[in-house]
């Protein structure tokens, strides 16, 4: 039988010598922060190649696509897409940054 372990989420992803490391957390039932929340605890390192990490994130990706369409989860300030998009208004040039999309929150934590 394989192993099942629950985390509440990913505290770092760093990369060393061609080995990705993703750190994971869960919520400590007894700590607490300074301002009472749950406090996280390291739960265990994933150690993967950068050619699975690409897997991986692309397998998360399409499933966070699937909780959208679904309605399960809304991304932060998301807006219908308009039907037909206007002329762009500037000459070519280097892209702009554009906002950051929110990662999906859940109401569990």
């Amino acid at each position: 039988m394989s192993e099942q372990k629950f985390i509440d989420g990913v505290q770092e992803i760093s990369i060393n010598q061609g080995v990705v490391r993703v750190d994971m957390f869960t919520y400590s039932a007894e700590k607490r922060t300074e301002s009472g929340d749950f406090a996280p605890e390291f739960e265990m390192r994933l150690l993967m190649s950068p050619e699975g990490f690409l897997q991986t994130f692309s397998a998360m990706e399409r499933i966070v696509n699937r909780l959208i369409e679904q309605g399960a989860i809304n991304r932060k300030g998301a807006e219908p897409a308009p039907e037909s998009s206007p002329e762009p208004t500037t000459a070519p040039g280097p892209a702009q940054p554009s906002s950051p999309v929110s990662r999906p929150q859940s109401p569990n934590f």
